[in-house]
């Protein structure tokens, strides 16, 4: 390696680790030995030495050597969410964020944002593995060696990211990011200017009403909860798991009325209890033949569990 003159600016302490820190540079001298190649190279040094100065005052680069990765570990644990948007948050953390960024420096990730975010955001909606888009088999159907394609090895096949799903994860590097401005680790949050891949409109398809009469029919033949189930998500327009949570406590047969305030959802732990998709309470008024329909199937869950020797009360399901 050549000769080298070092430009060393202190930038005050890491508010993450305590350390201080110090924005260095180098800059190579062509011809070490001749006074005007030195010369030259003082005087970019000077240069270089401003300009550090200047990003350490105006705050332009982040005041930390820690990575997104200790970022995310550190915001988190105390960032409020519920259960399951936890467990999705840390799925997407684990499984996209982290391989791809999670060793970049904040200094770097403030500086060249919206590139590095643009760039993960185009791989994940070309193959949500972030493959190279080289054939290669992703699941071999025997051990040792042998003939992929006589075996019928399983071949990648690119599935890209739903533009839904990359606002999520860019709404948790965001999140992250917001957080590391308020602990003083990075002047702003560059995240915002980055650009988002555009999310479609959603074109809901439902069925005929001749098809859901079918659909209402074939369930009710292969069991009565399931045809009940089937009717009550399509005259409701619940989802599926609030239909799962409903308490006969919800459900006023006088009125007509149908309370959805709760819904069953798959947490880390196993399934949950849990308030709605949409944390909004919701009355659903109902017409007579649902009535009638609630009205028998309350009486044959009475005649079930008075045959076990339980009373039906507004706490069962």
């Amino acid at each position: 390696m050549g000769a080298l003159l070092q430009v060393r600016v202190s930038a005050g302490t890491d508010p993450a680790t305590g350390e201080r820190i110090v924005l260095t540079e180098s800059v190579p001298i062509e011809n070490p030995g001749s006074a005007r190649s030195e010369r030259a190279a003082e005087r970019k040094a000077d240069k270089v030495l401003t300009r550090l100065q200047a990003e350490a005052d105006s705050l332009k680069v982040a005041r930390t050597k820690s990575t997104l990765c200790t970022l995310l570990d550190k915001w988190l644990p105390q960032h409020e969410l519920d259960e399951t948007t936890r467990m999705n948050y840390e799925s997407q953390i684990r499984n996209y964020i982290k391989p791809a960024l999670g060793e970049v420096p904040l200094a770097l990730l403030v500086r060249e944002s919206s590139p590095r975010l643009e760039a993960f955001y185009a791989d994940l909606r070309r193959c949500r593995q972030r493959c190279s888009g080289r054939p290669f088999v992703e699941k071999h159907t025997v051990e040792g060696s042998h003939d992929c394609r006589r075996e019928g090895c399983q071949l990648h096949e690119c599935k890209p990211y739903a533009a839904s799903s990359i606002r999520s994860v860019h709404a948790i590097i965001s999140g992250a990011l917001t957080a590391a401005v308020r602990w003083g680790w990075i002047p702003y949050n560059p995240a915002p200017a980055a650009r988002l891949p555009s999310k479609k409109r959603p074109k809901p398809s439902p069925p005929a009403a001749e098809q859901m009469a079918h659909i209402v029919e074939a369930a009710w033949h292969a069991d009565q909860w399931w045809g009940l189930f089937i009717w009550l998500s399509a005259v409701t327009g619940a989802r599926r798991g609030e239909v799962v949570a409903l308490q006969w406590s919800d459900i006023d047969l006088d009125k007509g009325m149908i309370r959805l305030d709760e819904n069953y959802v798959r947490g880390p732990n196993g399934m949950l209890i849990k308030d709605p998709k949409d944390h909004q309470m919701r009355y659903v008024s109902v017409d007579t033949v649902t009535v009638d329909l609630i009205r028998r199937h309350k009486a044959d869950c009475a005649r079930q569990l008075l045959a076990l020797g339980i009373p039906l009360t507004g706490a069962c399901w």
